[in-house]
């Protein structure tokens, strides 16, 4: 049943990138030469084991850049 159910978010995961990657076609302008992004960390530590770790939840387009110094915050 788990490997089921982890086949079927693996399926709507596919589908949701598909969305994203259409839209993103469409959507970013002719003169951008970069992509804003935010992305949702969370940190998976465990400070007894001293192990310090962080997975991405979830990325975010917040615009395009006509320019491609980078800023890393």
């Amino acid at each position: 049943m788990e490997q089921y159910k982890a086949e079927e978010e693996k399926i709507e995961r596919e589908k949701v990138r598909a969305v994203g990657r259409e839209w993103l076609k469409e959507s970013i302008p002719q003169d951008a030469k970069a992509i804003i992004v935010a992305r949702l960390k969370q940190d998976d530590l465990d400070s007894q084991t001293d192990y310090f770790a962080s997975s991405v939840q979830r990325t975010i387009i917040l615009g395009f850049s006509k320019h491609k110094r980078r800023f890393v915050f």
